[in-house]
């Protein structure tokens, strides 16, 4: 999987993976965490334990902060607009104990979680695309430690595009890649 973080200092590796476990089929969020060995020492399933069809996508892990934050998207948090992707962030700590998770609901639109970078000690960097029925749009989103969002920038790019890495550079420029 993609959504993948190698933590050096324990000699393991943790990483998001979407599985369909879900009593609907519907795929949840998996989380595994993998010694050197490659035994798997702990695990987490993240998803909708009332079997109401939700579909998360897991799209990139990262540690910052003592912490893990998983990002990415699902469909029908909003269950008013069944067929809305909305983004989401989780935290976990390294144990991978769940700590909360947060809903980037966008009214009218879906949002696409593709990418996540730490930005200082506890802040985020989260990008992405946006669709507002007609066409898409790149996004990037700044978020405190507690997941709220500090600022987002849209970027509309002709031919259609999605960002699906972005980093911060030393300087403090962000750097967006895609296709």
């Amino acid at each position: 999987p993609r959504a993948a973080q190698v933590v050096p200092d324990q000699g393991a590796c943790v990483f998001a993976t979407n599985a369909l476990i879900g009593p609907l089929g519907d795929a949840d969020i998996l989380l595994l965490r993998v010694n050197a060995e490659g035994d798997v020492i702990e695990n987490l399933t993240i998803g909708d334990a009332g079997g109401q069809g939700y579909h998360d996508v897991a799209k990139e892990v990262v540690q910052a902060d003592k912490h893990y934050y998983i990002t990415g998207y699902t469909r029908a948090i909003d269950t008013s607009a069944a067929h809305t992707f909305t983004g989401f962030l989780i935290k976990v700590d390294t144990a991978l104990n769940f700590i909360w998770q947060k809903n980037y609901i966008l009214p009218d639109q879906e949002l696409y979680a593709e990418a996540m970078t730490p930005s200082g000690p506890s802040d985020l960097l989260i990008a992405g695309k946006i669709y507002d029925g007609s066409g898409f749009q790149s996004f990037v989103m700044h978020t405190d430690s507690t997941g709220a969002p500090l600022w987002i920038k849209q970027y509309s790019i002709s031919q259609g595009h999605s960002i699906e890495c972005v980093r911060q550079l030393p300087g403090g420029d962000i750097l967006l890649s895609g296709s």
